[in-house]
C-alpha cells in the first residue's frame, strides 16, 4: 500500500456493520471467491455500471489486455465450448475456434484482436505423491489448481505472462516465465516438476503473432506443512506484477519479492527479474514478501481490480 503511487484511489466493497474494524487491517491473501457474483452486483450500482450476464467464460487472471489486443488463457475459451449450446457454436457454420474468438470479441471487446494462449502438450493436472523426508512419509501436491485436459502449464496466464508496453520500433513485448532459467540461476533440478516445455511452446507462439517476446526466471519453490506432513509445490511469480506505463519516459513496475524466510537464494531472482525490467526502461519498486500470497496461487496482480483507466498523456 505504501509503495502504491499518491494518485491511486482504492476501493474496498464491504458490509456497514464491519465498516468500522476494517479500517484497522486489510484483506487476507485467502479469498474463497464465493462472494464474487454479489460482490459484482453492488459494484456495478455504486459505479452505475450495466451489469450483464454473457455467454462466455472469464475470469480477470487469465485475461490480459494490451492496446489493441487481448490474451486470453486457452482453458477458459474450452470451459465456453463445453457450455455453450449447439445454436450459438453452429450460427453461420463457423469453425469452433473461429465461434469461440467472435464469441469473446463481441461480449468483451470488439475493437481488440483476440489471441488464445496454450500449448499443445498434453500437461498434468494437480496431483498428489507420496515421498520421504527425514525418515517419515509426507505428500506433496504438485501443479496446483490445474484440471484435467488443462492447456496451460499455470491455472492462469497472468502467472507466467506480463504485459511491458511496446518498444521503440512499436512491436509490443510481453515476459514469459521461464522455470528453467531460474532453475539455472539457483543450481536446482525443480524445473524438471514445471513442465518448462510449455512455456517455452507458449514463448514460440507469442514470437510467431510478432510480439517481442523477453524470458525471466520463474522458480517453481514449495512451503513444507509440518504439522500434516505436506509439500505444496507453487510458482514464486514475478509475471504477477503491476505495470503502469503512463508514457514512454515514465514507466514503472511493482514487483513481488521471494528472497525471503526460507527462500534466501531466491534474491538472486528478485535482483535478476529486477535487472530485466530495468533494461526495458522501467522504474522498479520491490514489494516485501509474497511468499504467503503465491503459496496461495496468486501474488501482486491477483490481489488488486482495475476500476477506471485514464489515456496516457504524452
Amino acid at each position: 500500500m505504501l509503495k502504491l503511487p499518491a494518485y491511486t484511489t482504492i476501493y474496498i466493497l464491504t458490509h456497514e456493520s464491519i465498516e468500522y474494524p476494517l479500517q484497522e487491517w486489510l484483506q487476507p491473501h485467502s479469498n474463497r471467491r464465493a462472494g464474487d457474483e454479489l460482490a459484482s452486483y453492488y459494484a456495478a450500482e455504486r459505479f452505475g455500471w450495466q451489469r450483464v450476464k454473457v455467454p462466455v467464460y472469464f475470469e480477470g487472471g487469465n485475461v490480459l489486455v494490451g492496446d489493441d489486443f487481448f490474451l486470453l488463457g486457452a482453458n477458459y475459451a474450452v470451459d465456453t465450448c463445453l457450455h455453450l449450446s449447439e445454436q450459438l457454436l453452429s450460427d453461420k457454420g463457423l469453425k469452433l475456434k473461429k465461434a469461440i474468438t467472435e464469441l469473446y470479441q463481441q461480449y468483451l471487446d470488439k475493437d481488440r484482436i483476440l489471441y488464445l494462449v496454450g500449448s499443445t502438450l498434453q500437461l498434468p493436472a494437480e496431483q498428489k505423491r507420496r515421498f520421504t523426508r527425514n525418515g517419515e512419509e509426507w505428500e506433496e501436491l504438485l501443479y496446483m489448481r490445474n484440471k484435467e485436459g488443462s492447456v496451460q502449464p499455470v491455472f492462469h496466464i497472468d502467472m507466467f505472462l506480463t504485459l511491458a508496453g511496446r518498444n521503440e520500433n512499436g512491436k509490443y513485448r510481453v515476459l514469459v516465465g521461464d522455470p528453467r532459467m531460474a532453475s539455472d540461476l539457483l543450481h536446482n533440478k525443480y524445473a524438471a516438476l514445471a513442465t518448462p516445455e510449455a512455456f517455452d511452446e507458449i514463448a514460440a507462439l507469442l514470437t510467431r503473432l510478432k510480439f517481442e517476446v523477453i524470458r525471466n526466471p520463474l522458480p517453481l519453490v514449495y512451503v513444507d506443512d509440518e504439522q500434516r506432513r505436506v509439500r505444496k509445490w507453487y510458482y514464486a511469480t514475478y509475471n504477477n506484477a503491476l505495470v503502469e506505463v503512463r508514457s514512454a519516459q515514465e514507466r514503472t513496475v511493482w514487483l513481488p519479492s521471494y528472497g525471503h524466510g526460507n527462500w534466501p537464494e531466491l534474491q538472486r531472482t528478485d535482483e535478476e527479474n529486477k535487472a530485466i525490467w530495468e533494461q526495458l526502461g522501467f522504474r522498479v519498486i520491490l514489494l516485501g514478501d509474497f511468499h504467503p500470497f503465491a503459496a496461495f496461487a496468486g501474488s501482486v496482480h491477483c490481489i488488486k481490480k482495475y476500476v477506471e483507466r485514464e489515456e496516457a498523456k504524452g
